[in-house]
């Protein structure tokens, strides 16, 4: 009864019963490394931008990621320095890292070359003592489509 309570109550804090949290979501697919239903719901809310208002350039879309993320609470950090390089972007949980490197062209997917990176640059390295598992993603981002064409993802530790 009480859960019910609970239920109705969080449904009347919303415009509509099927309202859907990215927040929940988003960390769910993370912390179950599901790193493609991940992608795909970030595909989903960059596609609800406006191609009008939408730069053609890889800032804009790092940036949003990364506001996306750090609005719904997530420990992310960009631009994180290492010994060779600064990684884009680094997502933190208690027992998983992920290191995200983007990568932006016109059509062409560039994931495998953002994974690359990450694994020649020894990003993953930085963390070994902390002995979690660390993931590698690389995300490719279309100035075509305005929205990520590819990704790959490997645990590196």
């Amino acid at each position: 009864d009480v859960l019910i309570q609970a239920i109705d109550y969080t449904k009347t804090i919303y415009d509509y019963e099927d309202t859907v949290i990215p927040y929940q979501e988003l960390r769910y697919k993370l912390i179950t490394k599901n790193i493609p239903d991940f992608i795909d719901i970030l595909k989903s809310i960059l596609a609800s931008v406006s191609y009008e208002i939408t730069k053609t350039q890889e800032g804009f879309f790092h940036s949003n990621v990364h506001l996306i993320l750090k609005l719904l609470g997530f420990d992310i950090i960009s631009e994180e320095p290492t010994n060779d390089g600064r990684i884009d972007s680094v997502i933190r949980f208690s027992d998983i890292i992920y290191i995200v490197e983007f990568k932006f062209n016109e059509n062409k997917d560039l994931s495998n070359d953002a994974l690359r990176q990450i694994k020649d640059k020894k990003y993953a390295q930085k963390f070994a003592y902390e002995k979690k598992d660390v993931f590698g993603i690389g995300v490719s981002f279309s100035r075509d489509n305005r929205n990520i064409n590819g990704f790959k993802f490997e645990k590196l530790i």
